[in-house]
């Protein structure tokens, strides 16, 4: 019976492969085949291990901030595959997915893309558009194989987490999707469907910008002939991100290589290191080279992901192996270092506390020149009797930070940060904190270094439901909101 059904997956796939007689429409018919045969090849799978119930399927679960679609399937019951992203880089497209083994200790080898085992299936790569692709390497941990050279026997133990990568070249860039990628194995078989292919710049603008620095200034940097600029420095809520532009001198007569992929390149700030996570336009392998290789006078972006730095971050160093980039400035030299402080309100305040708070006198509005502060919040037209001096934040040669208290009777009171220059003229303001008198928004403002953070709706500043709003102090004392 299993010689039978050999017989039949046979002859499906040799159908597939079988030319078209005309060209036209062959672009339908083949995606149509592909789909057709797809509960063939499955059944087939099944059968051949003997069990029609030993397949599992994965089905990856759609969320707003990545919304993949993709479908895994493995003929192994054993083995749990994570799909974790299949990204377009320069000539290369790269899939990637994690391997995990819920069964004992199991010996795995994959596949060469024509010599193989009875029984099992070829491994096979097409794109949205029809077109068929062989892959370029394959990886399990940290073992590779790229057709010639067989990938060494490994040993999955049980519950290990091994990450895994299909590697291809020059995908049409017009396809949206890995339509069917089947990769063989002697002890399994995966199937990965509709896998969206992403750029470089989506999966970086997957993470929300809090502050982003353009062309930060840099104390020193690794000499080379070709061009290493620093173009931006991101901050994210989850991670670092530094775009480099790499250049190749216009009277080089070969050109230049991207820099190489280092694993232990990491960021050291504030007296920590923050590691690698990922890199991108860089040659992660010597068999890589020429996709990255930049012709005399082109350019192309090399970006790093590293782990979060704080927000609070002024400078650091970048090492990324014979690359170094020192005192790369996030803050430029004579910003503000407040000692952390904390403006009049707090999270565990009320209103009736400071409903009857000294008001501002006549001379002290003047003195204060309230008629000179612009904010959307902020109404010069306040009466006096509505109006309390808050809390001087900071005074030095480069000005003043001063809180202005605004207190509406019976409905909430609100504190303002004001900022003055040496001569004493009003610079910026932002609202920082407030207490409602029934219910509704908390806050309270905190300042440090050269941060100014605002936040709602919370009773600790490390609460998980904390709304902060956060602003950079710049050199001339105006708040610039970290988005």
């Amino acid at each position: 019976m299993k010689r039978k059904n050999i017989i039949i997956l046979s002859l499906i796939i040799l159908t597939i492969c079988a030319p078209e007689a005309s060209a036209q429409g062959w672009l339908n018919k083949a995606l149509k085949k592909i789909d057709n045969v797809s509960k063939k090849v499955d059944e087939g799978l099944n059968k051949l291990n003997g069990d029609s119930n030993t397949e599992t399927t994965v089905k990856e679960p759609a969320s707003n901030s990545n919304p993949t679609g993709a479908d895994i399937k493995c003929s192994n019951p054993k083995l749990n595959i994570q799909f974790e992203s299949c990204i377009r880089d320069g000539r290369l497209t790269v899939l990637t997915y994690y391997i995990i083994n819920n069964g004992s200790d199991l010996k795995i080898n994959y596949l060469g893309r024509s010599t193989m085992p009875s029984k099992q299936t070829n491994t096979s790569i097409y794109d949205s558009e029809g077109k068929q692709y062989k892959w370029t390497d394959l990886t399990f941990g940290d073992e590779r194989y790229n057709g010639t050279e067989w990938l060494a026997p490994v040993i999955l133990p049980e519950g290990i987490k091994v990450k895994c990568t299909l590697v291809l070249r020059d995908v049409s860039k017009t396809a949206k999707q890995i339509k069917r990628a089947t990769i063989t194995g002697w002890d399994f078989v995966l199937q990965f469907n509709n896998v969206p292919i992403l750029t470089v710049n989506e999966i970086l603008n997957k993470d929300k910008i809090v502050f982003k620095k353009e062309n930060p200034t840099v104390g020193s940097q690794t000499k080379l002939d070709e061009k290493l600029a620093i173009e931006s420095v991101s901050i994210t809520e989850n991670n670092t991100q530094i775009r480099i532009l790499f250049e190749a001198p216009q009277n080089s007569t070969y050109g230049a290589d991207a820099p190489v992929f280092q694993s232990d390149a990491g960021i050291n700030a504030n007296g920590q290191s923050y590691a690698l996570l990922n890199a991108f336009g860089v040659t992660k392998h010597y068999s890589y080279a020429s996709d990255y290789k930049l012709n005399p006078g082109k350019s192309a972006y090399v970006d790093l992901i590293f782990e979060k730095i704080p927000e609070t971050t002024e400078v650091f160093d970048i090492n990324f192996g014979n690359l170094f980039w020192k005192s790369v400035r996030l803050v430029e030299a004579g910003a503000l270092n407040v000692p952390r402080t904390q403006g009049v309100l707090s999270l565990n305040d009320t209103y009736n506390q400071h409903d009857n708070r000294k008001r501002m006198t006549a001379a002290e509005r003047t003195a204060l020149k309230i008629n000179s502060i612009k904010n959307a919040d902020f109404n010069i037209k306040w009466t006096n009797n509505q109006l309390s001096a808050g809390k001087t934040i900071y005074k030095g040669k480069e000005g003043k930070l001063q809180t202005v208290l605004f207190i509406e009777k019976e409905n909430a009171v609100d504190e303002y940060l004001v900022s003055y220059n040496a001569s004493g003229n009003v610079v910026d303001c932002i609202r920082i904190a407030s207490i409602r008198a029934y219910g509704g928004d908390r806050g309270e403002g905190i300042i440090e270094g050269s941060i100014v953070k605002s936040a709602a709706d919370s009773f600790s500043e490390d609460s998980e439901s904390t709304t902060w709003t956060s602003y950079r102090i710049t050199p001339e004392l105006k708040f610039v909101q970290i988005k």
